[in-house]
């Protein structure tokens, strides 16, 4: 899997794709190959226990690769950035959110059509589901954009400042968000206990756990003068907010962004960055992204699916955050090109847009796994 998911970065290099394109796509013609040889030859490739063993790798890089996100994004800057990053990260975080339920009501309404479904019978039509798919509109993939930016050159420049600025805050609010309200949705009013249990673990990591980091990296401001056992206790420490937070109530990810925007920026973070970037980002997480490439079942998409229909939602998906940066940064005073090109960018999805479509998966609030009925299949494959 790693093998297929380097050989298509490899091949797309040229085209400047970032590491998770080559990764999901990977896993997406590993699927169709396999699917079109038949389900018994996916079964004897990738038997539950396999299955299994590689979804329990992905956990692990996936904790790995949202720690290291934490680590890379600077909660002090978020807190005192400017008023034009702030008002256009807001913008472009709840207006995509408002766009994306009005186009999910259209893509119901027309399915519901197609289908000829009526609403007591539809399994789309419910809060979760219009929350999930606001949710992944109004997301930025803050990593990957970063990469993006450094590969095309254009970090430094006016452009690539602002919208990393402005991609910073759109992920810290789409991570609060997550953290916050995709339990409500998942577990109902159970969450609320759960909700307050998180809130009081922030606020201990960063009034508590944050200053005895700080002290405790100070005595050692040369990054060469830890070693490896000392390092061990960070990554105990990592496991460690990823379970508390699983007994709490909330997704373990959440404790590893805690965590990591918890430590003390400065030689410490580079050191941690430097040690589990290739580890972590280039060798467990690619497990994750190929997973959900393999979920994706092209072969009964483009059997089942009604083509217009998923045409219609991949344009009104990318429309709502492109248009909605465009405005804002066209109010500002932005050149025209510059608007366009601001839109594109923070349009870059990243993980978290993947974590919630797979949570609301699994928890089948876009999945109706119990029922046979082929006629789901369209509103899955827009899924």
């Amino acid at each position: 899997m790693v093998f297929s998911s380097r050989l298509v970065y490899y091949l797309l290099r040229p085209l400047s794709q970032p590491h998770l394109v080559s990764d999901l796509l990977a896993g997406i013609l590993l699927s169709s190959l396999l699917q079109l040889g038949g389900d018994g030859i996916l079964r004897d490739i990738f038997p539950i226990k396999i299955i299994l063993a590689i979804a329990t790798i992905a956990q692990l890089g996936l904790i790995f690769y949202v720690f290291l996100t934490g680590l890379e994004m600077n909660l002090d800057f978020v807190l005192r950035a400017p008023k034009k990053p702030t008002i256009i990260a807001i913008c472009s975080t709840l207006v995509p959110m408002m766009l994306g339920t009005f186009s999910y009501s259209l893509v119901t309404i027309v399915d519901k059509k197609l289908l000829k479904k009526s609403g007591e019978t539809y399994q789309y039509n419910r809060p979760q589901c219009y929350f999930m798919w606001s949710m992944v509109l109004s997301i930025t993939g803050f990593p990957v954009l970063a990469n993006i930016l450094v590969d095309l050159k254009l970090l430094y420049t006016r452009l690539g400042k602002l919208a990393l600025t402005v991609a910073t805050h759109n992920d810290f609010y789409n991570w609060l968000m997550f953290a916050m309200m995709v339990p409500f949705f998942v577990n109902g009013y159970r969450a609320v206990y759960s909700m307050l249990c998180v809130i009081a673990f922030i606020l201990l990591s960063h009034f508590v756990l944050r200053p005895l980091l700080e002290k405790i990296v100070s005595k050692k401001p040369n990054k060469h003068e830890w070693t490896n056992y000392q390092l061990s206790f960070v990554i105990m420490g990592l496991f460690a907010c990823t379970g508390l937070t699983d007994i709490l109530g909330a997704n373990p990810l959440v404790g590893a962004l805690i965590y990591g925007l918890a430590i003390p920026r400065g030689s410490f973070a580079e050191l941690l960055i430097e040690r589990s970037d290739d580890f972590g980002s280039r060798y467990l997480a690619p497990l994750f992204f190929v997973s959900c490439g393999l979920r994706t079942n092209l072969v009964k998409v483009l059997q089942h699916a009604e083509g217009c229909l998923v045409v219609i939602a991949v344009i009104l998906s990318m429309c709502t955050k492109i248009v909605t940066t465009f405005a804002v940064t066209r109010y500002y005073g932005m050149p025209f090109r510059e608007s366009m090109a601001f839109g594109l960018l923070m349009n870059t999805k990243g993980i978290l847009s993947l974590i919630v479509l797979n949570i609301a998966w699994d928890k089948q609030i876009v999945d109706d796994s119990n029922s046979d009925d082929s006629n789901y299949e369209p509103m899955k494959a827009i899924n």
